[in-house]
This record gives structure tokens, C-alpha cells and sequence, in this order.
């Protein structure tokens, strides 16, 4: 401590370096953050749109089945 207490200039450019480099940190950490984010908010986006396509499906064939069974109860 006695070394930065004779070179406050030192000191001073040691704190300064030590707040850009957690600034960095920071940055690089939170933008990491972010990529992991926006992959997750993808996956869902890509999984909500399976459960809707195989939810037309269902949909469109029960449809079908209904349609048949009402011409089939026609016919009779």
C-alpha cells in the first residue's frame, strides 16, 4: 500500500483499468445473457408453432371424421 501511497498516478490508473475491464466483463456477460435468450425465445416460438400445426391437424381430421359419419348417417 505504501507503493500507491507515493504513486497516487499509479493508483488512479489502476483503478481506471479495473473499471474498464469489469465494464468489458460486464458487457461480455450480459450479451451473452441476451444470445442465450433469444435462442430460448426461438425455441419456444419453434415448439408453440409445432403445437399449433399438429393442433390444425387434429382439427382438420376430426373435421373429416365428423363429415364422414354425418354422410354415412345420410345414407342409411
Amino acid at each position: 500500500m505504501k507503493y500507491f501511497e507515493d504513486n497516487p498516478e499509479i493508483f488512479a490508473a489502476l483503478v481506471a483499468a479495473i473499471a474498464i475491464l469489469g465494464g468489458l466483463l460486464g458487457s461480455i456477460i450480459g450479451a451473452k445473457f441476451q444470445a442465450n435468450g433469444g435462442r430460448d425465445q426461438a425455441a419456444a416460438a419453434r415448439e408453440a408453432a409445432k403445437i399449433a400445426a399438429e393442433a390444425q391437424h387434429i382439427a382438420a381430421l376430426w373435421s373429416v371424421r365428423h363429415m364422414q359419419t354425418a354422410e354415412s348417417d345420410m345414407g342409411h
